[in-house]
């Protein structure tokens, strides 16, 4: 029962605060699948001796898939754990972005995760294209001999045949192409 009180209060702090709503989105029901995503974060936080603290750029809303529904991505490299903070940044991998489509029994599933070090929705009329900063081989660079000569950039998901991944590596963009959030 007190999962489901904490998961109302979230739904309200997430959609009264606009948490990355699109203004011409309505905001939905958070869906149980990213409820649960968000719940877990907060027992990991306070199972490693943090707290959680409001995380206004945690969770974004936008229509990735072009159905006219709202998707939602978490980056868990902006969860503010009071205390623990480390341990949602992902070390020198990147912290972990998970993508959930919905469907249109509205509910969710995860249809994306993967380590970033930095996550931009561009947005265009109802949808937006979700854009990664990922670095190395992701990035098409084949030869580097240490984390620190690896390439970093900007690569685009894409929503193809049901399924979301990347999109092919001719359409990265450099790191400097968007500001860092």
């Amino acid at each position: 029962m007190r999962k489901n009180q904490w998961a109302s209060g979230l739904l309200l702090t997430v959609w009264g605060l606009g948490l990355g709503a699109s203004a011409a989105m309505a905001a939905p029901a958070l869906p149980a699948p990213v409820k649960a995503h968000i719940a877990d974060m907060r027992a990991q936080c306070k199972d490693v001796g943090g707290r959680p603290e409001r995380s206004p750029r945690l969770l974004q809303t936008a229509d990735i898939t072009g159905d006219g529904r709202a998707d939602y991505v978490i980056n868990e490299g902006e969860f503010d754990c009071d205390g623990a903070a480390s341990h949602f940044s992902g070390g020198s991998g990147g912290a972990s972005v998970s993508v959930y489509v919905s469907d249109a029994a509205g509910s969710a599933k995860q249809a994306f995760t993967h380590g970033v070090s930095g996550v931009y929705l561009e947005r265009s009329g109802q949808t937006a294209r979700v854009w990664l900063g990922v670095g190395g081989p992701l990035c098409g660079q084949t030869q580097f001999r240490s984390r620190a000569e690896a390439e970093v950039c900007w690569r685009p998901l894409q929503w193809k045949g049901g399924k979301l991944d990347f999109a092919p590596v001719s359409q990265k963009r450099p790191y400097s192409a968007f500001a860092k959030p």
